[in-house]
C-alpha cells in the first residue's frame, strides 16, 4: 500500500495519461476526428476557420473537465465503498477479536 502512495506522490502514477490500442473503437473514432479536423482546417477560411478553431478548443476543454470530474467521482465512490467495507457500525453482530 505504501508503495502505491509513494508512486502517486512521486508522479509515477499518472491516471490521466493513457495510450490507446490500435484497432479499437477508440482508435477508429480518433482517426475519424483527425481526418475530419484536417479536412475542415484545409477547406475553411476566415471567420469559419476561426469559429471551428474555437469549437475545437472549447470541446477539448470540455473533455478535460469531464475526464477530471469522472476521475474525482470515481475515486470518491471507490473510497466510499472502501469505508463502507471497513465500517462495522451498523452490524448486528460484533467480532470477538
Amino acid at each position: 500500500m505504501r508503495k502505491v502512495l509513494e508512486d502517486l506522490y512521486l508522479g509515477n502514477i499518472v491516471p490521466n495519461e493513457k495510450v490507446f490500442v490500435r484497432g479499437t473503437p477508440f482508435a477508429k473514432a480518433l482517426a475519424t476526428i483527425e481526418k475530419n479536423e484536417t479536412y475542415l482546417n484545409t477547406t475553411l477560411e476566415g471567420k469559419d476557420k476561426d469559429a471551428f478553431a474555437a469549437f475545437v478548443d472549447a470541446q477539448s476543454e470540455l473533455n478535460a473537465i469531464t475526464g477530471r470530474e469522472g476521475f474525482v467521482d470515481g475515486f470518491r465512490l471507490g473510497m466510499r465503498v472502501a469505508l463502507a467495507a471497513l465500517s462495522d457500525e451498523d452490524s448486528e453482530l460484533m467480532a470477538l477479536v
